[in-house]
């Protein structure tokens, strides 16, 4: 399959999902940049670097070298070591969890906020090889009931406002 075809792909994705049908394997692989059960790693540095950045893909990975994931992702660079190639698969697989029910900017967003499941940002529970924590904070977020309105999970809501009412009595 060539990009064409994954442009194509990932097209019909989109309109089908628009018609609320459900669309074709095939689309679907395309549209999540998946090319088999197990991506190329240089695939999901690919992708990882498009997402996040160089930046935050070698924080992530625990490297200190924000040129060093370009290297990963060229076809004739260096490959990642069996614990960054872990991290970087964990990395990508909760990012688009995030994005399918959230968006970009949320899931982006989360790897960078702190945590109070973790303790930390999600980026730091991944450098520190806490997949499970992770993983267990993605599903978290992603059960969460939000608020029909502002579309803000309920727990934070609550934060917010009583957070902004604590900031009106310390105004008077």
């Amino acid at each position: 399959m060539d990009a064409y075809d994954d442009d194509l792909d990932v097209a019909e994705a989109a309109a089908a999902r628009a018609e609320g049908e459900q669309i074709s394997h095939r689309a679907l692989m395309a549209e999540l940049d998946l090319d088999g059960a197990e991506q190329d790693i240089r695939s999901v540095v690919r992708a990882l670097l498009k997402f996040l950045g160089p930046t935050l893909v070698a924080a992530l990975t625990g490297v200190r070298d924000s040129k060093l994931p370009g290297g990963w992702a060229r076809e004739d660079g260096p490959r990642p070591s069996p614990t960054v190639e872990r991290r970087l698969r964990l990395a990508r697989s909760v990012f688009l969890r995030i994005r399918e029910a959230e968006g970009d900017d949320v899931a982006r967003a989360w790897f960078i906020l702190g945590n109070d499941q973790l303790g930390a940002t999600p980026l730091t529970g991944i450098r520190e090889d806490r997949h499970d924590d992770v993983e267990s904070a993605v599903d978290d977020l992603l059960g969460q009931t939000l608020d029909p309105i502002f579309e803000i999970p309920l727990d934070v809501l609550l934060k917010l406002m009583i957070s902004s009412l604590d900031e009106d009595d310390d105004a008077r």
